[in-house]
């Protein structure tokens, strides 16, 4: 059996080892939100556990999809705008017509 002593030293000496490594910074990533849930997955998830089939009708669907396809579409062109401006790639300004 181990003595009290002997824990800590062992806690102590796992807890160095653990942050010792230095550089871990290059991981640490910033906070992404989680995707705001849809009608379609919350349907899925409640029919999936009540073990039933869902029941939603083609154009409610078809309208989810479209939604989630624009989101996705914006998504990809704020993207792309961000590596544009850092490229040095600008598009028109207002300002250019005046």
């Amino acid at each position: 059996m181990l003595s009290l002593g002997k824990a800590k030293g062992i806690v102590r000496t796992h807890t160095l080892k653990t942050n010792a490594g230095g550089g871990s910074d290059e991981f640490l990533q910033p906070y992404k939100a989680r995707p705001q849930t849809t009608s379609i997955a919350a349907h899925r998830l409640v029919a999936g556990a009540l073990g039933m089939a869902p029941r939603v009708p083609r154009e409610v669907r078809d309208k989810e999809r479209q939604k989630l396809k624009e989101a996705k579409e914006k998504r990809r062109q704020e993207k792309q705008q961000k590596i544009d401006i850092w490229d040095g790639n600008f598009g028109k300004c207002a300002m250019d017509e005046v």
